[in-house]
């Protein structure tokens, strides 16, 4: 399934965030998405660092899915 944050985080080629009532199924309301391309050398997204939580867990999430990324490009590219 093509999810709303991966499709948003590969187009505009960075990390993005879909919380709460931004989803568009009710019953995805308690949960926040955010989405980490990974951009190679072409500059072509090979792949996405997903992270999922409950709205109240959120404020460490964005970092942790930025880091692994950053440290994917780091580390093979």
């Amino acid at each position: 399934m093509w999810y709303k944050w991966f499709r948003l985080s590969v187009e505009l080629k960075k990390p993005t965030i879909v919380s709460g009532k931004e989803h568009f199924f009710i019953a995805h309301e308690n949960i926040s998405c955010f989405a980490s391309p990974i951009i190679n050398y072409d500059g072509k997204t090979i792949g996405i660092i997903d992270a999922s939580t409950t709205i109240c867990q959120e404020n460490n999430t964005p970092g942790f899915s930025e880091t692994c990324t950053r440290s994917m490009k780091q580390n093979y590219f």
